[in-house]
C-alpha cells in the first residue's frame, strides 16, 4: 500500500495493512485480532523493552568465535566454498 503523505515507519495504517496481508496468505484468522467496530484492536499487544529483546547479555555473552563484521564473515563464507 502506497501512502505519500505519510512517513517510512510502521506506523498503524502500514500495520493494519500488514495484518490484512498475513491474514489472506498465510491462512490466519483476521477476526481474532479485530474489535467490535472491524477495526485492529492491539490493545492487548506487550511492546517490549529493547533490553528484553537482546539475543546476547553479560549473562548470555556472545561467543568467542563469533564473527562480528561483514569482512570476517566474507572471508569465512569464501574458505567454506574452497
Amino acid at each position: 500500500m502506497h501512502r505519500p503523505t505519510e512517513r517510512h515507519d510502521y506506523g498503524p495504517t502500514k500495520r493494519d495493512a500488514a495484518y490484512v496481508f498475513f491474514a489472506a496468505h498465510l491462512g490466519l484468522n483476521l477476526a481474532a485480532v479485530l474489535d467490535a467496530d472491524g477495526k485492529v484492536d492491539e490493545s492487548h499487544i506487550t511492546v517490549e523493552k529493547p533490553a528484553a529483546m537482546h539475543v546476547f547479555t553479560a549473562e548470555f555473552p556472545v561467543p568467542p568465535n563469533a564473527l562480528h563484521d561483514a569482512a570476517s564473515i566474507e572471508k569465512a563464507l569464501k574458505k567454506l566454498q574452497q
